[in-house]
């Protein structure tokens, strides 16, 4: 079922996929990079990241991924330390993979353990060293020392929510890419908008930005058709066109239209049912937040409006 819907999610996707895989062959042939994969919210980044991640496994590299969030922003270096403690982390990217890489075992383990010890001691009286620079510094070097044991490719999910420290240490780590069989990709949104992240991404070469787009017309009634098994028909295709070609928005879609029992198959041909559809893409994708009450609902509408900062009084 993973799979397939991991092929549902990247057709359209070719040309991006033979880059990526240009990449980790690189990788494989002892050659690093670091790269950027950018774009809106579900239009694809992580699914194609994990295509890579996929390939990059199968040929014997060492995956280490870790993953940001608004909420990780006060602890310093945390993304990059959780991608060395072998779990699967936020965004579907596939975490550490092994007890090699695991946060009990071997030199990787080890590792981190001494940078968080390093990064513990920022409240011990009388220490006058800057815990968080000294711990980048041994971060750097452990990413040197797991990557000339073997390839390793390190991936960041969601790289704008990432804390200042980690944006310095992925700058460093990507000047120095080149000169190990290291393979960087971070993944991130156009928004919000930060200077720290804009100087990143000018230290990653043209070849390594890659933004993905909304799929084409075509791409997007084909994807349409292998969700709902079969070929769309008009009305189908009407409410296929509100996702604006964003992969994620069309199988939620298919999704709770198929869970609405709002489809119908008719000699090969899948059309929305009349008088049991939804009127929009919005109404559909709204079925989800159905089993919450009504009062939660409208406190989710304002905390939308809102943004991402709001106070207890709003």
């Amino acid at each position: 079922m993973a799979d397939t819907l991991l092929a549902v999610r990247l057709i359209g996707r070719q040309r991006q996929l033979d880059i990526v895989g240009g990449w980790v062959d690189e990788l494989v042939a002892g050659r690093g990079r670091a790269a950027l994969v950018e774009g809106e919210p579900g239009i694809g980044k992580s699914t194609l990241v994990n295509h890579a991640v996929r390939q990059a496994r199968g040929a014997g590299c060492l995956v280490l991924a870790g993953a940001c969030d608004e909420l990780s922003q006060a602890f310093p270096l945390l993304p990059l330390l959780d991608a060395f403690d072998g779990r699967d982390h936020a965004g579907g990217t596939a975490g550490a993979d092994g007890a090699e890489a695991s946060g009990t075992n071997g030199a990787a383990g080890r590792g981190r353990a001494q940078i968080m010890e390093i990064l513990r001691s920022e409240a011990a009286p009388g220490n006058r060293v800057d815990p968080v620079a000294t711990a980048t510094e041994r971060l750097l070097v452990l990413v040197d020392e797991v990557s000339r044991a073997r390839p390793v490719m390190l991936v960041l999910d969601d790289l704008q929510w990432a804390d200042p420290a980690t944006v310095v240490a992925w700058g460093r780590l990507a000047r120095a890419a080149r000169q190990l069989p290291l393979l960087l990709i971070g993944i991130a949104r156009p928004v919000p908008r930060r200077d720290d992240l804009a100087a990143l991404r000018r230290v990653i070469e043209p070849a390594g930005r890659l933004r993905l787009h909304s799929l084409s017309e075509a791409d997007a009634a084909e994807l349409v058709a292998r969700a709902a098994g079969g070929t769309p028909g008009p009305g189908l295709l009407r409410l296929a066109a509100g996702a604006a070609g964003n992969p994620l928005y069309l199988t939620e879609l298919i999704d709770a239209l198929i869970r609405g029992r709002a489809l119908a198959v008719d000699d090969g041909r899948v059309e929305v049912t009349v008088g049991r559809g939804p009127d929009s893409l919005a109404a559909a994708i709204a079925d989800r937040l159905e089993f919450l009450t009504a009062p939660v609902r409208e406190v989710l509408r304002a905390a939308a409006l809102l943004g991402a900062d709001f106070s207890v009084g709003e």
